[in-house]
C-alpha cells in the first residue's frame, strides 16, 4: 500500500485553474486522510499526522510564531508553538501539513506560518484542509441534524476553537454568515 502522503499528493492538480479547484482538492485530501487513517468520528486526533513516516513534530514553548516547517535530510520537521492552546496547535498541525503536501521536497526550505509567507490561495487551501480534517462536512451535518446547535458544544465535540467552528458552520450554510474583515480567511 502506498504511503499516505504519496496518495494525498496524487489528488493534487498539476496546474489548478481556480481557487475553487484548489479548495476541492483540499477537501478530497482531507477525506482521504481520514479514510486511510480509519477515523470515523470526532474528535480527530493529531496522531494521524504525527505518526506519518518521514515527518517529525515537536512542540517548543514560546516560539515567536505558530509553526515552522523544514525539509531536512529527507524528513519533514514541523515545530509547533507549545504555548498556544491545544485547539490552535491541532489546527496549525493540520494547516501546516497541507503546506507539506503542496511543497515539492526538492525546493523545500523553511516556512513560517504567516499569510505573508505564501500566496493567499495556498493559505485558503491550508485553512480548508484543516477545517475538513477536523470538522468534516458529513460529520458536522449529522451532528447538526441530531439537534446539536450550540457552537460552543460543537467546538468541544470537534476539538476546535469556537471561531473555527462558527466559521465552518457558516461555510456549510448552517448558520448565517457574519460580515468579515477583508483579510479574514474563511474555512
Amino acid at each position: 500500500m502506498k504511503n499516505i502522503i504519496v496518495r494525498l499528493r496524487e489528488l493534487a492538480l498539476t496546474t489548478p485553474t481556480s481557487i475553487d479547484e484548489e479548495l476541492e482538492v483540499a477537501e478530497r485530501q482531507a477525506s482521504l486522510l481520514l479514510a486511510m487513517s480509519g477515523v470515523t468520528e470526532p474528535p480527530v486526533h493529531e496522531q494521524i499526522i504525527e505518526r506519518l513516516p518521514r515527518l517529525v513534530v515537536h512542540e517548543v514553548p514560546f516560539l515567536p510564531h505558530s509553526a515552522e516547517i523544514r525539509f531536512v535530510n529527507g524528513v519533514w520537521l514541523m515545530v509547533l508553538n507549545g504555548s498556544e492552546p491545544l485547539v490552535w496547535r491541532r489546527w496549525t498541525l493540520m494547516h501546516e501539513f497541507k503546506h507539506i503536501l503542496d511543497a515539492p521536497e526538492a525546493e523545500a526550505g523553511t516556512h513560517r506560518s504567516a499569510i505573508s509567507s505564501t500566496t493567499r490561495g495556498a493559505e485558503r487551501a491550508a485553512e480548508t484542509f484543516a477545517a475538513c480534517v477536523l470538522m468534516p462536512r458529513v460529520w458536522v451535518q449529522r451532528i447538526w441534524d441530531e439537534g446539536v446547535r450550540e457552537i460552543a458544544v460543537l467546538a468541544r465535540i470537534f476539538g476546535v476553537s469556537f471561531d473555527a467552528m462558527r466559521q465552518r458552520l457558516e461555510r456549510l450554510d448552517l448558520i448565517p454568515r457574519r460580515k468579515r474583515h477583508p483579510q479574514e480567511i474563511l474555512v
